[in-house]
């Protein structure tokens, strides 16, 4: 694309974005890109107006359903909604029929967790009613054909590296709410990448939208098979009930939340995430493994912003690390009274640096 072109695209966009980084993640823009951005350009705007109006919002109804219907088969995997009363007694001699949750006429929030591919279109498929959906991941909105059908759907879009662009986001879905949608979103940020947090820390902006529109949160969780390879694979999805979020402190309501999805995620594990340890690492160290894992799981991303992804987890402040911890320590000099304490030190922030794999990937 001619360079003359780039830097009309970019000053077009203005202090929404740092760079055309931000919308390439420093690819090759894509032959979609110039007439996206050009035609999209009002979702990363302060007007919170356009788009959101209680007249767009009843024809993305009217074609809900096509979207139902197709979607689908568009999916290369196949979502199984589980039983939650199997998923808490496996072994119960007769598991009870899971009866679902009931909605509220009202809009909800639904909140899944975040981890591969497919999620965003297993997440709006698995409600069923018509949502739309907060988006980050701006390189791909704007150099593929998914950004068509994220508009046709309802999409809010926000620039995790510039501040402002979180709070029109926050408009805009609360805006969205106002006129009767309900919204999706996915408070862990980005993909987690962790192999020992079933869920991130939570962004806190689905508890203050909640608390402005007095909208309850309906908890989505995903398991899939296999997190690289997306076609034949199976999701195993559980939607739990509705809950209040407006009636607690932002770190009560958060805490309850991601307990919530953290407890799901760990029962579908323990039901299908099946293997031996022997089977499972052939050979390699646990740290090897994941590291490769994470290698291919980026890959499946198509115009994967790094820069994004190694920051925009939530990192609450009253939550220390050991590298905060040691790392003053590891900094010492050595000496003939300290060198003991001062290796150690170091050799715990190597090790957490080395598996920080959300820091890496």
């Amino acid at each position: 694309m001619q360079e003359r072109t780039l830097r009309k695209i970019e000053a077009r966009y203005g202090d929404s974005i740092t760079s055309l980084q931000d919308l390439t993640a420093g690819e090759d823009p894509s032959g979609l890109f110039s007439l996206l951005t050009s035609y999209f350009r009002h979702l990363l705007d302060e007007d919170v107006s356009k788009g959101t109006s209680a007249a767009s919002i009843r024809w993305r109804r009217m074609i809900h359903p096509l979207i139902m219907a197709v979607g689908p088969s568009v999916m290369k995997s196949r979502i199984i909604l589980e039983n939650r009363n199997y998923l808490m007694n496996p072994h119960a001699a007769q598991v009870k029929p899971d009866l679902g949750i009931t909605l509220p006429k009202e809009p909800v929030i639904w909140c899944s967790n975040h981890a591969f591919e497919e999620d965003i279109f297993a997440s709006i498929l698995t409600a069923r009613r018509h949502s739309c959906v907060l988006l980050g991941s701006l390189p791909r909105f704007f150099n593929t054909v998914d950004a068509l059908t994220a508009w046709i759907n309802g999409v809010v879009l926000i620039n995790r590296k510039v501040r402002k662009t979180a709070a029109w986001s926050v408009r805009r879905i609360v805006r969205f709410i106002e006129n009767g949608a309900d919204c999706l979103i996915f408070p862990e940020g980005v993909w987690n990448k962790t192999p020992h947090q079933p869920i991130l820390p939570l962004w806190p902006g689905v508890y203050r939208i909640a608390c402005e529109t007095g909208t309850r949160v309906v908890p989505v969780v995903h398991y899939p098979e296999s997190y690289t390879q997306m076609k034949g694979n199976i999701i195993h999805t559980v939607v739990d009930d509705p809950i209040r979020l407006d009636d607690l402190s932002e770190k009560a309501a958060l805490t309850l939340l991601r307990d919530i999805l953290a407890t799901w995620h760990h029962l579908l594990m323990e039901a299908y995430g099946r293997t031996t340890r022997e089977a499972l690492l052939q050979g390699r160290s646990a740290h090897e493994y994941w590291e490769e894992q994470l290698i291919e799981r980026v890959k499946t991303a198509g115009y994967y912003d790094r820069e994004i992804e190694l920051t925009a987890h939530y990192r609450p402040r009253d939550i220390v690390t050991p590298g905060q911890v040691w790392g003053p320590v590891a900094e010492l000099e050595l000496s003939r009274d300290n060198w003991q304490e001062v290796l150690a030190a170091r050799e715990i922030v190597r090790v957490e640096k080395e598996r920080g794999y959300q820091e890496r990937f």
